[in-house]
Protein backbone atom coordinates (compact mmCIF):
# COMPACT_ATOMS: atom_id res chain seq x y z
CA UNK A 1 0.00 0.00 0.00
CA UNK A 2 1.20 3.39 -0.99
CA UNK A 3 1.46 5.68 1.43
CA UNK A 4 0.90 9.98 1.00
CA UNK A 5 3.78 11.59 0.64
CA UNK A 6 4.24 14.55 3.17
CA UNK A 7 3.66 18.39 1.30
CA UNK A 8 5.13 21.68 1.82
CA UNK A 9 2.33 24.22 2.31
CA UNK A 10 3.08 25.35 -1.40
CA UNK A 11 2.93 22.25 -2.72
CA UNK A 12 -0.32 21.88 -1.20
CA UNK A 13 -1.47 24.78 -2.56
CA UNK A 14 -1.50 23.61 -5.96
CA UNK A 15 -2.59 20.29 -5.45
CA UNK A 16 -5.73 21.34 -4.33
CA UNK A 17 -6.19 24.11 -6.94
CA UNK A 18 -9.42 23.75 -8.72
CA UNK A 19 -8.28 25.37 -11.77
CA UNK A 20 -8.25 22.78 -15.29
CA UNK A 21 -5.01 24.03 -15.73
CA UNK A 22 -2.32 24.50 -13.12
CA UNK A 23 1.42 25.57 -13.44
CA UNK A 24 3.27 25.51 -10.64
CA UNK A 25 6.05 28.01 -11.16
CA UNK A 26 8.61 27.30 -8.51
CA UNK A 27 12.72 27.51 -7.64
CA UNK A 28 14.80 24.95 -6.91
CA UNK A 29 14.73 22.83 -4.42
CA UNK A 30 10.90 23.37 -4.13
CA UNK A 31 9.82 19.71 -5.56
CA UNK A 32 8.28 20.57 -8.80
CA UNK A 33 8.67 16.97 -10.38
CA UNK A 34 7.88 15.32 -7.16
CA UNK A 35 4.62 16.70 -6.79
CA UNK A 36 4.20 16.55 -10.89
CA UNK A 37 4.58 12.60 -10.23
CA UNK A 38 2.31 12.54 -7.21
CA UNK A 39 -0.46 14.32 -9.14
CA UNK A 40 0.02 12.02 -12.64
CA UNK A 41 -0.28 8.91 -10.03
CA UNK A 42 -3.48 10.03 -8.46
CA UNK A 43 -5.34 11.24 -11.24
CA UNK A 44 -4.55 7.78 -13.45
CA UNK A 45 -5.08 5.97 -10.48
CA UNK A 46 -8.09 7.61 -8.29
CA UNK A 47 -9.60 9.87 -10.57
CA UNK A 48 -9.58 8.53 -14.15
CA UNK A 49 -8.83 4.53 -13.55
CA UNK A 50 -8.72 2.56 -16.74
CA UNK A 51 -7.68 5.99 -18.63
CA UNK A 52 -4.93 7.04 -20.56
CA UNK A 53 -2.81 9.94 -19.64
CA UNK A 54 0.04 11.99 -20.77
CA UNK A 55 3.71 13.05 -19.77
CA UNK A 56 5.78 15.04 -21.55
CA UNK A 57 9.03 17.07 -20.88
CA UNK A 58 11.28 18.83 -23.27
CA UNK A 59 13.69 15.63 -24.34
CA UNK A 60 13.79 12.21 -23.59
CA UNK A 61 16.83 12.74 -21.07
CA UNK A 62 14.63 15.01 -18.99
CA UNK A 63 11.93 12.16 -18.75
CA UNK A 64 14.31 9.69 -17.83
CA UNK A 65 16.67 11.73 -15.79
CA UNK A 66 14.23 13.57 -14.10
CA UNK A 67 10.39 12.64 -14.06
CA UNK A 68 10.72 8.81 -14.52
CA UNK A 69 13.26 8.58 -11.78
CA UNK A 70 11.12 10.23 -9.50
CA UNK A 71 8.64 7.82 -10.53
CA UNK A 72 10.33 4.89 -9.44
CA UNK A 73 11.56 6.33 -6.04
CA UNK A 74 7.93 7.49 -5.20
CA UNK A 75 5.69 4.83 -6.88
CA UNK A 76 5.79 1.16 -5.18
CA UNK A 77 6.65 -1.45 -8.23
CA UNK A 78 3.55 -3.01 -7.20
CA UNK A 79 1.20 -0.27 -9.00
CA UNK A 80 3.09 -0.75 -12.35
CA UNK A 81 4.67 -1.74 -15.01
CA UNK A 82 6.52 -0.21 -18.15
CA UNK A 83 6.65 -1.11 -21.68
CA UNK A 84 10.20 0.53 -22.19
CA UNK A 85 10.57 0.44 -25.94
CA UNK A 86 7.03 2.45 -26.51
CA UNK A 87 7.76 4.22 -23.37
CA UNK A 88 4.29 3.56 -21.52
CA UNK A 89 3.76 3.21 -17.73
CA UNK A 90 0.65 0.76 -17.43
CA UNK A 91 -0.88 0.68 -14.06
CA UNK A 92 -2.66 -2.73 -12.51
CA UNK A 93 -6.19 -0.47 -12.08
CA UNK A 94 -5.80 -0.57 -16.54
CA UNK A 95 -4.94 2.82 -16.75
CA UNK A 96 -1.66 3.94 -18.83
CA UNK A 97 0.80 6.43 -18.82
CA UNK A 98 2.62 7.56 -22.46
CA UNK A 99 5.47 9.22 -21.96
CA UNK A 100 6.91 11.62 -24.57
CA UNK A 101 9.35 14.73 -25.44
CA UNK A 102 7.56 17.41 -26.54
CA UNK A 103 9.99 17.59 -30.06
CA UNK A 104 9.76 20.75 -31.93
CA UNK A 105 5.77 21.22 -32.56
CA UNK A 106 4.66 18.35 -30.37
CA UNK A 107 2.92 16.75 -33.73
CA UNK A 108 4.48 13.36 -32.03
CA UNK A 109 1.34 13.57 -29.46
CA UNK A 110 -0.89 13.02 -32.34
CA UNK A 111 -3.56 9.99 -31.45
CA UNK A 112 -3.60 9.87 -27.84
CA UNK A 113 -6.63 10.91 -26.16
CA UNK A 114 -6.01 11.47 -22.90
CA UNK A 115 -7.91 12.48 -19.57
CA UNK A 116 -5.02 13.97 -17.88
CA UNK A 117 -1.91 15.71 -19.39
CA UNK A 118 1.55 17.16 -17.41
CA UNK A 119 4.31 18.53 -18.08
CA UNK A 120 7.59 18.66 -16.53
CA UNK A 121 10.30 21.51 -17.28
CA UNK A 122 8.04 23.36 -19.51
CA UNK A 123 9.60 26.36 -19.80
CA UNK A 124 12.39 24.58 -21.73
CA UNK A 125 10.31 23.55 -24.54
CA UNK A 126 10.83 26.07 -26.70
CA UNK A 127 7.59 26.19 -29.14
CA UNK A 128 4.67 26.98 -27.41
CA UNK A 129 2.85 25.13 -30.22
CA UNK A 130 3.92 21.95 -28.31
CA UNK A 131 2.01 23.17 -25.32
CA UNK A 132 -1.39 23.86 -27.23
CA UNK A 133 -0.75 20.22 -29.08
CA UNK A 134 -0.33 18.58 -25.47
CA UNK A 135 -3.44 20.47 -24.43
CA UNK A 136 -5.55 19.32 -27.25
CA UNK A 137 -4.57 15.71 -26.42
CA UNK A 138 -7.21 16.28 -23.18
CA UNK A 139 -10.46 14.49 -24.98
CA UNK A 140 -11.60 11.03 -22.66
CA UNK A 141 -11.82 10.52 -19.13
CA UNK A 142 -14.25 8.88 -16.60
CA UNK A 143 -17.80 9.78 -16.48
CA UNK A 144 -18.28 12.76 -14.61
CA UNK A 145 -14.37 13.57 -13.89
CA UNK A 146 -13.02 16.63 -15.05
CA UNK A 147 -9.84 16.59 -17.66
CA UNK A 148 -6.91 18.34 -15.73
CA UNK A 149 -3.56 19.62 -17.04
CA UNK A 150 -0.34 20.69 -14.76
CA UNK A 151 2.73 21.85 -15.52
CA UNK A 152 5.78 21.94 -13.47
CA UNK A 153 8.66 24.50 -14.78
CA UNK A 154 11.24 26.92 -13.18
CA UNK A 155 11.21 30.15 -15.00
CA UNK A 156 13.54 30.71 -17.77
CA UNK A 157 13.33 34.50 -18.83
CA UNK A 158 10.77 35.79 -20.98
CA UNK A 159 9.21 33.17 -23.22
CA UNK A 160 5.86 31.44 -23.94
CA UNK A 161 5.23 30.34 -20.76
CA UNK A 162 4.12 33.89 -18.82
CA UNK A 163 2.21 34.58 -22.45
CA UNK A 164 0.21 31.69 -21.75
CA UNK A 165 -0.35 32.09 -17.90
CA UNK A 166 0.60 35.27 -17.25
CA UNK A 167 3.49 37.56 -15.30
CA UNK A 168 1.52 38.06 -12.48
CA UNK A 169 -1.89 40.31 -10.95
CA UNK A 170 -2.73 42.55 -13.63
CA UNK A 171 -6.36 43.85 -12.33
CA UNK A 172 -7.01 42.86 -16.31
CA UNK A 173 -6.81 39.39 -17.13
CA UNK A 174 -5.09 37.90 -13.95
CA UNK A 175 -6.03 38.06 -10.16
CA UNK A 176 -4.30 37.29 -7.07
CA UNK A 177 -1.32 38.21 -5.72
CA UNK A 178 2.32 37.48 -6.46
CA UNK A 179 1.90 34.20 -4.69
CA UNK A 180 -0.57 32.78 -6.95
CA UNK A 181 -2.87 34.32 -9.64
CA UNK A 182 -6.13 32.73 -11.82
CA UNK A 183 -7.60 34.17 -15.08
CA UNK A 184 -10.98 35.63 -14.95
CA UNK A 185 -12.80 32.45 -16.31
CA UNK A 186 -10.85 30.61 -13.74
CA UNK A 187 -9.21 28.21 -15.99
CA UNK A 188 -6.12 28.71 -15.50
CA UNK A 189 -3.98 29.45 -12.70
CA UNK A 190 -0.06 29.62 -11.39
CA UNK A 191 0.59 29.23 -8.17
CA UNK A 192 4.42 30.18 -7.17
CA UNK A 193 6.89 28.94 -5.44
CA UNK A 194 10.26 30.44 -3.81
CA UNK A 195 13.39 28.18 -2.83
CA UNK A 196 12.60 29.63 0.42
CA UNK A 197 9.06 27.80 0.98
CA UNK A 198 10.38 24.38 1.40
CA UNK A 199 11.38 24.68 4.81
CA UNK A 200 13.09 21.12 4.56
CA UNK A 201 16.22 22.26 2.87
CA UNK A 202 19.07 22.93 4.60
CA UNK A 203 20.01 26.05 5.51
CA UNK A 204 23.95 25.83 3.79
CA UNK A 205 22.01 24.83 0.28
CA UNK A 206 19.50 27.96 0.57
CA UNK A 207 22.49 30.61 1.65
CA UNK A 208 24.92 28.98 -1.82
CA UNK A 209 22.13 29.95 -4.14
CA UNK A 210 21.73 33.25 -2.35
CA UNK A 211 25.25 34.07 -3.04
CA UNK A 212 24.74 34.34 -6.97
CA UNK A 213 23.78 37.05 -8.76
CA UNK A 214 20.64 38.68 -8.24
CA UNK A 215 19.17 38.14 -12.00
CA UNK A 216 20.31 34.58 -11.49
CA UNK A 217 18.41 34.40 -7.68
CA UNK A 218 15.47 35.96 -8.85
CA UNK A 219 14.80 33.70 -11.41
CA UNK A 220 15.78 29.95 -9.67
CA UNK A 221 15.36 31.12 -6.19
CA UNK A 222 12.20 33.19 -5.64
CA UNK A 223 10.73 31.98 -9.48
CA UNK A 224 10.29 34.99 -11.07
CA UNK A 225 10.35 35.81 -14.52
CA UNK A 226 13.50 37.65 -15.24
CA UNK A 227 15.31 39.13 -18.58
CA UNK A 228 17.11 36.17 -20.17
CA UNK A 229 21.07 37.54 -20.36
CA UNK A 230 21.98 38.68 -23.64
CA UNK A 231 19.20 40.11 -24.22
CA UNK A 232 18.54 42.25 -27.18
CA UNK A 233 15.68 44.31 -26.52
CA UNK A 234 15.91 44.77 -22.66
CA UNK A 235 14.43 48.27 -23.41
CA UNK A 236 11.34 46.39 -23.53
CA UNK A 237 9.18 45.94 -21.03
CA UNK A 238 5.52 44.13 -20.98
CA UNK A 239 3.90 46.43 -18.68
CA UNK A 240 4.84 49.28 -20.68
CA UNK A 241 5.21 48.17 -24.49
CA UNK A 242 2.05 45.95 -24.69
CA UNK A 243 -1.73 47.54 -24.91
CA UNK A 244 -4.84 46.07 -24.73
CA UNK A 245 -7.35 46.25 -28.11
CA UNK A 246 -9.59 48.65 -25.58
CA UNK A 247 -7.11 51.57 -25.43
CA UNK A 248 -5.92 51.52 -28.86
CA UNK A 249 -6.94 54.82 -31.06
CA UNK A 250 -9.73 54.15 -33.27
CA UNK A 251 -7.69 55.95 -36.15
CA UNK A 252 -4.27 56.17 -37.21
CA UNK A 253 -2.58 58.87 -39.59
CA UNK A 254 -0.59 55.85 -41.20
CA UNK A 255 -0.46 52.14 -41.59
CA UNK A 256 1.89 49.94 -43.25
CA UNK A 257 2.74 46.28 -43.57
CA UNK A 258 6.16 44.35 -43.06
CA UNK A 259 6.53 41.35 -44.75
CA UNK A 260 9.39 38.97 -43.78
CA UNK A 261 9.17 36.56 -46.41
CA UNK A 262 9.41 32.85 -45.09
CA UNK A 263 8.22 28.63 -46.31
CA UNK A 264 10.08 26.21 -44.63
CA UNK A 265 10.84 28.61 -41.76
CA UNK A 266 8.12 31.48 -40.58
CA UNK A 267 6.64 34.10 -42.99
CA UNK A 268 5.54 37.07 -41.28
CA UNK A 269 3.24 40.59 -41.81
CA UNK A 270 3.44 42.99 -39.55
CA UNK A 271 0.44 46.05 -39.53
CA UNK A 272 1.93 49.03 -38.04
CA UNK A 273 -0.13 51.98 -37.14
CA UNK A 274 1.06 55.24 -36.13
CA UNK A 275 -1.17 57.56 -33.73
CA UNK A 276 -1.75 60.91 -34.48
CA UNK A 277 0.32 61.87 -31.31
CA UNK A 278 3.25 60.13 -33.36
CA UNK A 279 3.10 56.63 -31.50
CA UNK A 280 4.15 52.83 -33.22
CA UNK A 281 1.40 50.40 -32.42
CA UNK A 282 1.51 46.82 -33.85
CA UNK A 283 -1.98 45.78 -34.48
CA UNK A 284 -1.98 42.89 -35.92
CA UNK A 285 0.64 39.91 -36.74
CA UNK A 286 0.45 37.23 -38.94
CA UNK A 287 3.03 34.79 -38.95
CA UNK A 288 2.79 31.50 -40.46
CA UNK A 289 5.34 28.31 -42.21
CA UNK A 290 4.13 26.41 -45.34
CA UNK A 291 2.16 29.06 -46.89
CA UNK A 292 2.46 29.99 -50.44
CA UNK A 293 3.02 33.36 -51.48
CA UNK A 294 -0.19 33.31 -54.22
CA UNK A 295 -4.23 33.80 -53.76
CA UNK A 296 -5.11 31.26 -51.95
CA UNK A 297 -2.03 31.96 -49.63
CA UNK A 298 -0.20 34.94 -48.37
CA UNK A 299 -2.40 36.96 -50.65
CA UNK A 300 -5.05 36.21 -49.62
CA UNK A 301 -3.82 37.05 -46.34
CA UNK A 302 -2.71 40.45 -47.54
CA UNK A 303 -5.86 41.06 -49.12
CA UNK A 304 -7.90 40.56 -46.01
CA UNK A 305 -5.59 43.35 -44.57
CA UNK A 306 -6.42 45.87 -46.77
CA UNK A 307 -9.95 45.19 -46.33
CA UNK A 308 -9.52 45.82 -42.48
CA UNK A 309 -7.30 48.82 -43.02
CA UNK A 310 -6.08 51.27 -45.14
CA UNK A 311 -2.38 50.58 -45.79
CA UNK A 312 -0.23 53.36 -47.00
CA UNK A 313 2.61 51.13 -47.82
CA UNK A 314 3.86 47.62 -47.76
CA UNK A 315 7.53 47.08 -46.99
CA UNK A 316 9.05 44.10 -48.35
CA UNK A 317 12.30 42.21 -47.10
CA UNK A 318 14.30 42.77 -50.88
CA UNK A 319 16.06 39.15 -50.48
CA UNK A 320 12.99 38.12 -52.77
CA UNK A 321 12.25 40.76 -55.66
CA UNK A 322 10.45 38.06 -57.29
CA UNK A 323 7.62 38.29 -54.17
CA UNK A 324 7.90 41.70 -54.41
CA UNK A 325 7.09 41.19 -57.76
CA UNK A 326 4.30 39.14 -57.50
CA UNK A 327 3.08 41.44 -54.60
CA UNK A 328 2.77 44.65 -57.43
CA UNK A 329 1.16 42.42 -59.79
CA UNK A 330 -1.51 41.37 -57.26
CA UNK A 331 -2.70 44.81 -55.45
CA UNK A 332 -1.71 46.99 -60.00
CA UNK A 333 -0.33 49.29 -57.23
CA UNK A 334 3.58 50.04 -57.69
CA UNK A 335 4.21 52.93 -56.00
CA UNK A 336 2.74 50.97 -52.60
CA UNK A 337 5.31 47.92 -52.36
CA UNK A 338 8.26 49.13 -51.57
CA UNK A 339 11.65 47.10 -50.81
CA UNK A 340 12.59 47.61 -47.46
CA UNK A 341 15.43 48.88 -45.25
CA UNK A 342 17.38 45.79 -44.29
CA UNK A 343 20.15 47.48 -42.76
CA UNK A 344 19.57 45.60 -39.27
CA UNK A 345 22.19 46.87 -36.73
CA UNK A 346 20.01 50.47 -37.30
CA UNK A 347 16.67 49.23 -37.48
CA UNK A 348 17.03 47.01 -34.42
CA UNK A 349 18.42 50.37 -32.80
CA UNK A 350 15.72 52.36 -33.73
CA UNK A 351 13.11 49.94 -32.09
CA UNK A 352 15.38 49.53 -28.97
CA UNK A 353 15.43 53.43 -28.92
CA UNK A 354 11.01 53.48 -29.83
CA UNK A 355 10.31 50.61 -26.76
CA UNK A 356 13.21 52.64 -24.48
CA UNK A 357 10.68 55.46 -24.48
CA UNK A 358 7.45 54.01 -24.50
CA UNK A 359 6.98 55.31 -28.55
CA UNK A 360 6.59 51.63 -29.84
CA UNK A 361 3.47 49.09 -28.45
CA UNK A 362 2.32 46.01 -29.44
CA UNK A 363 -1.10 44.79 -29.25
CA UNK A 364 -1.50 42.27 -26.46
CA UNK A 365 -3.27 39.33 -29.31
CA UNK A 366 0.45 39.66 -31.39
CA UNK A 367 2.06 36.91 -29.13
CA UNK A 368 4.72 35.58 -31.71
CA UNK A 369 5.98 38.99 -31.89
CA UNK A 370 5.86 39.42 -27.97
CA UNK A 371 7.64 36.34 -27.53
CA UNK A 372 10.43 36.82 -29.93
CA UNK A 373 10.91 40.32 -28.61
CA UNK A 374 11.02 38.78 -25.15
CA UNK A 375 13.66 35.78 -25.80
CA UNK A 376 15.75 37.45 -28.87
CA UNK A 377 19.76 37.37 -27.82
CA UNK A 378 22.58 38.40 -28.87
CA UNK A 379 25.26 36.61 -30.99
CA UNK A 380 28.51 36.38 -29.44
CA UNK A 381 30.53 39.57 -29.61
CA UNK A 382 28.19 41.23 -32.02
CA UNK A 383 25.61 44.03 -31.89
CA UNK A 384 23.63 41.84 -34.15
CA UNK A 385 20.86 39.02 -32.62
CA UNK A 386 21.40 35.52 -33.77
CA UNK A 387 19.58 34.81 -36.75
CA UNK A 388 16.99 32.94 -35.37
CA UNK A 389 13.45 33.23 -33.84
CA UNK A 390 13.40 36.64 -35.60
CA UNK A 391 10.94 36.61 -38.21
CA UNK A 392 8.09 39.13 -36.92
CA UNK A 393 10.89 40.91 -35.70
CA UNK A 394 12.28 41.64 -38.98
CA UNK A 395 8.73 42.09 -40.60
CA UNK A 396 8.51 44.90 -37.40
CA UNK A 397 11.71 46.72 -38.40
CA UNK A 398 11.03 46.70 -42.04
CA UNK A 399 7.38 48.46 -41.16
CA UNK A 400 9.33 51.01 -38.36
CA UNK A 401 11.81 51.76 -40.62
CA UNK A 402 9.61 52.57 -43.64
CA UNK A 403 7.18 54.36 -41.44
CA UNK A 404 10.22 56.43 -40.16
CA UNK A 405 11.85 57.01 -43.55
CA UNK A 406 9.25 57.30 -46.05
CA UNK A 407 7.09 59.33 -43.93
CA UNK A 408 9.77 61.74 -43.38
CA UNK A 409 10.49 62.12 -46.99
CA UNK A 410 6.38 63.23 -47.31
CA UNK A 411 5.58 60.07 -49.76
CA UNK A 412 2.60 59.23 -47.33
CA UNK A 413 -0.80 60.60 -47.19
CA UNK A 414 -2.06 62.17 -44.25
CA UNK A 415 -5.54 60.49 -43.22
Amino acid sequence: MITIPSFTAKQREFLTNPATIRLFLAGFGTGKTYINVWETFYQMMIVHPGYTGLVCAPTYKHLQQGWLETWKKLIPQSYWTMNVGQQIIFLNNGSKIFLRHAGEDGLNLAGINAAFVSIDEAALIDDPEAFKQALSRLREGAPGAPLRAILTSTPSGYNWLPEEFGFGPDNNKWWGNNSSWTDSTGLRSTVRAKTTDNNHLPEAYIQNLLNNPPDWVSQYVLAEYTKAEGMVFKEFSHDGNVVSSTLLPVKYKNIVVGIDWGYTHNGAAIVLGETPQGNYVVIEEHVHRNVLYDVGGWFKIFRGITERHRIDGWLCDPAQPAYITGLRIFFGQKELVYEANNRRIPGIQKMKSLFYQKKLFILEDCKCLISEVQKWKFSPDKEDGIKEGDDAIDATRYAVMGLVELFDKGRWSNR
